[in-house]
């Protein structure tokens, strides 16, 4: 017999599909609790609150997001090859943990700015990571920082766009997201990233 999972992964993954789902104003922890088959001493025990699940949730999707880093960019291989491996393990980790992204991706209660400070930290994080291994080195100096806030987000959008979109596109291009479709969109994405779009719209003649 098949066990269940503990009851603060249950709570996790509830949360995550339901605050995906609804967004995270509009979900109660007695709804996450309901969901997760857990009394609501489980989630003060585990999280002290909500607001600590969803910390949690932005805590792992940066966790996969950091090892995806680790796994590809610290390979010996060309910087081409390891660019197109990070994109990959991001993909995928997203295509199978669609709610954790979306979750921590998405959601950015005002009323609770700790989770944008939090978030923030989290990223400051990824930046020094990412940056050490590209660039490892030269240090972020005043010719480099005002780039950053720009190409960084630019070029994560274009790799975090089809799962935002992801019913739209399906309807628009019908189109099956199965692990067929997602190498061909690491490859695109990554040939994107690597070339710019006029070198891309070339290699498409």
């Amino acid at each position: 017999m098949k066990s269940k999972p503990d009851p603060k992964k249950r709570i996790i993954k509830s949360a995550a599909t339901l605050i995906a789902k609804k967004g995270f104003s509009a979900v109660s922890v007695r709804e996450i609790t309901k969901s997760a088959k857990v009394n609501l001493a489980m989630v003060s025990y585990y999280f002290d609150g909500k607001t600590g699940i969803l910390k949690e949730i932005i805590s792992q999707f940066f966790e996969a997001y950091e090892k995806a880093i680790e796994d590809s960019l610290s390979k010996r291989m060309s910087l081409e090859k390891r660019i197109t491996c990070f994109v990959k393990n991001l993909v995928f980790y997203i295509k199978d943990h669609k709610d954790i992204f979306k979750v921590a991706y998405y959601e950015l209660p005002y009323d609770t700015p700790e989770i944008v400070e939090f978030r923030g930290q989290r990223i400051q994080q990824i930046r020094k990571v990412l940056w050490g291994h590209l660039f490892p080195e030269r240090e972020i100096d005043n010719q480099v920082a005002p780039h950053l806030p720009i190409v960084g987000p630019a070029i994560l959008s274009m790799v975090f766009s089809n799962f935002i979109l992801e019913p739209v596109i399906k309807v628009a291009f019908d189109v099956e997201f199965d692990d067929a479709f997602y190498d061909s969109y690491t490859a695109n994405i990554s040939e994107l990233i690597l070339k710019g779009l006029p070198r891309f719209i070339e290699d498409l003649r």
